[in-house]
């Protein structure tokens, strides 16, 4: 499997295990249909934007920074798409409180975290430099919401 690289004319070639492994994730869109996530950029360019979960301030702050380069990517034909572990429901919350222009699905499953290796635990996650970009979010006025968080493990492992 060979995905476009930011250099152009340059193709990034990725390890059959992983391009078998992505073949296997499905993601639910707004409406709950299942859709492979290798089918998202399948036939078009896209940025795919990963959530630690649908509550993290970090991740609200993220997809409101990709939401302000919506003009620029429609312009070059590149959809926007952020992905999140959790519930279908948790990502409609998510998609209706941020107001984002693009594609919003949901991984109820975390398989795509699992599949890219993305770290997870409270060790990975919380630093001083984590610590204060969401001091940095709250002043902005940016607030967790752990009622979109993926589940309790989410939440006492500390998202992805």
């Amino acid at each position: 499997m060979t995905f476009d690289s930011p250099s152009k004319g340059r193709k990034l070639q990725v390890s059959k295990k992983l391009a078998d492994s992505l073949e296997s994730v499905k993601v639910f869109d707004l409406e709950g249909k299942s859709i492979s996530l290798t089918d998202l950029w399948k036939d078009r360019r896209v940025v795919v934007g990963f959530t630690r979960h649908f509550g993290c301030v970090l991740c609200m702050k993220r997809a409101d920074l990709l939401a302000s380069c919506k003009d620029e990517l429609d312009k070059a034909s590149v959809s926007l798409i952020i992905i999140g572990p959790g519930k279908v429901e948790q990502a409609k919350t998510f998609a209706a409180n941020r107001n984002f222009p693009g594609e919003i699905y949901a991984d109820p499953d975390a398989a795509s975290h699992k599949v890219f290796e993305f770290v997870s635990g409270v060790g990975s996650t919380f630093s001083m430099k984590s610590g204060m970009r969401v001091i940095s979010a709250y002043l902005e006025g940016y607030r967790q919401n752990w009622d979109l968080s993926f589940d309790e493990d989410t939440r006492t492992k500390g998202g992805w």
